[in-house]
């Protein structure tokens, strides 16, 4: 009795123990799957969703399975569960590596794709004696291609002050997945940067304007939205040089500048102080070129041109910004220069337009005959006779004179 109860309990151990080595033996050979790519095709292709397998045993079984929406049970290897064979297939072939090993790849098929067949799809290796959570499993994603879309935006156009931090949100979707870039005007060469928000910080009066997100997957046509950032600057004035130096001329211009900031960009123009208070610029004689900032220094260059200096040109001048906030103004002298100043100061000077800087040369008339002139001394000069000869006493007939004097009065 005794040894049948030990050989029961030996039997019982040795069950046990056997069934511990099978499971680890098949825990040990536990299949791998590879990766699993998702896959993106247009309307009515064909879709391929390769699961690549390692250490397949005949004790596993791959299975396709469509999970979401809904839930499908596909194929078991390289046979079909599914009766819907029009729009379903499988394949299963077998590589070997470099290094030996066996590569097992079961290949679902969905045909002609359409916007019903977008969803996630799961390969599942089904192993005997292992339980159920460890059955290895990967998903991949089917979608028909479509062309980016930008989500409603609330705000695009904004309003900030010099020195704010500004944030622009642009949220994208298509398939497959879009990139999301940013540009800055209407150029699109100046990339601002890359995703869903592009931050800036510190605000400069050049930095408002136009931005733009561009919202592309490869499929035509691209998503654009553009958003616009006005930047209140009130205008500031500076002339780089106070004083502008130019003699009276007629071919060399005097040239006076003027730098104006501030956003929205300030009208810049220029006045001058007259007997008649201050007057605006404005005639032929005049020529005023703004120079807009190509960079996001926001300055307006503003170079006043006077062309055929004279006297009634020389004073001071006023360059004037304006915007809807507030405007500026800075002041440039214009003042006479003995020399001209400028490029085409080779030429002659305006010989209409006489002047204390352009010494005059003065001719004095010679007298006439019958005129009694004086002589620079205040003596008048010597008359003539008929002949021209100049009458002038001799040294002679004065010396006779003296000594009959002498001798008369003694």
């Amino acid at each position: 009795m005794k040894q049948q109860k030990s050989l029961k309990g030996l039997t019982i151990v040795s069950l046990i123990l056997l069934t511990l080595v099978f499971q680890v033996s098949a825990e040990s050979t536990i299949p791998s799957i590879g990766v699993i790519a998702n896959a993106t095709v247009d309307e009515g292709d064909d879709v391929y969703l390769d699961c690549p397998i390692t250490n397949k045993t005949a004790a596993s079984k791959v299975q396709w399975f469509r999970v979401l929406p809904g839930y499908l049970h596909i194929s078991n290897d390289g046979s079909l569960v599914t009766k819907n064979t029009e729009k379903y297939g499988v394949r299963a072939t077998t590589t070997t590596s470099v290094k030996q090993q066996e590569l097992n790849t079961v290949t679902l098929i969905i045909k002609h794709a359409s916007n019903a067949d977008v969803g996630r799809y799961r390969c599942r290796v089904l192993i005997s004696q292992v339980s159920y959570p460890r059955w290895p499993s990967k998903d991949a994603f089917v979608s028909i291609a479509a062309p980016p879309m930008i989500l409603s935006v609330s705000n695009t156009k904004m309003v900030s002050a010099v020195g704010e931090d500004v944030t622009l949100t642009c949220r994208g979707y298509g398939a497959p997945e879009p990139t999301i870039t940013w540009y800055k005007g209407d150029a699109g060469t100046n990339i601002m940067g890359h995703g869903e928000v592009l931050h800036l910080e510190n605000l400069r009066a050049g930095d408002g304007g136009e931005y733009r997100c561009e919202v592309d997957n490869g499929v035509p046509p691209k998503a654009m939205e553009t958003y616009h950032i006005t930047i209140e600057q009130e205008p500031m004035c500076s002339a780089p040089q106070l004083h502008v130096m130019q003699a009276k001329n007629i071919f060399q211009p005097a040239l006076m500048t003027c730098h104006v900031t501030g956003y929205p960009v300030p009208k810049v123009s220029w006045k001058r102080y007259t007997i008649h208070g201050i007057q605006t610029i404005f005639t032929s004689k005049y020529d005023i070129h703004n120079i807009m900032p190509k960079d996001n220094s926001g300055v307006i260059t503003s170079v006043l041109k006077v062309y055929n200096v004279t006297s009634s040109d020389y004073g001071t001048y006023i360059c004037e910004g304006t915007n809807d906030i507030d405007k500026c103004t800075s002041e440039v002298r214009l003042l006479e220069s003995r020399l001209c100043v400028g490029p085409r100061c080779d030429s002659q000077a305006d010989p209409s337009d006489s002047s204390s800087d352009h010494p005059r040369t003065v001719t004095t008339p010679s007298p006439s005959d019958d005129d009694d002139d004086e002589t620079q001394h205040g003596q008048k000069a010597p008359h003539k006779d008929n002949g021209g000869i100049v009458m002038v006493p001799s040294v002679l007939t004065t010396s006779v004179l003296l000594l009959f004097v002498f001798f008369v009065t003694k």
